[in-house]
């Protein structure tokens, strides 16, 4: 004879189907990349950034940038009363990208490429460069 179905037995099932679920929305969610602009090709829209990967590797990670992607310079506000946000981003073009420019990207890999939404400058070249 076999034993009715115990609660615990229901409940895991269900959280399996939970987790599944939540593994397939979180598919389509961006990535989160950071590191050095190496080279901009503004014609094709490609951007490519020196990363560094797992266990300090590093690697390079080349994105198309899309036409309607958010490309801002972020500064800290120097200003004490400012509390909430206390950096000030400035729209940017492409083309204003430069080696040398440390930038936080996120992509969503379509078509066999990654495809950045977003492009945040957080330190300008020179800067970045007086940092290795």
């Amino acid at each position: 004879m076999r034993p009715p179905e115990t609660p615990w037995r229901l409940g895991l099932v269900f959280a399996a189907i939970v987790a599944l679920g939540v593994g397939w929305g979180a598919a389509g969610a961006d990535d989160r990349h950071s590191g050095t602009v190496l080279r901009v090709d503004v014609p094709a829209r490609i951007v490519v950034v020196e990363e560094l990967g797992v266990a300090g590797v590093r690697r390079e990670l080349r994105v198309r940038v899309a036409p309607d992607a958010r490309i801002v310079m972020s500064e800290r506000v120097n200003d004490t009363t400012v509390t909430n946000p206390p950096f000030r981003d400035t729209p940017m073009a492409l083309e204003t990208l430069r080696p040398g420019d440390f930038v936080v990207v996120e992509a969503a890999p379509a078509e066999g490429v990654q495809v950045a939404r977003a492009v945040t400058v957080t330190l300008r070249g020179a800067a970045a460069d007086a940092r290795r």
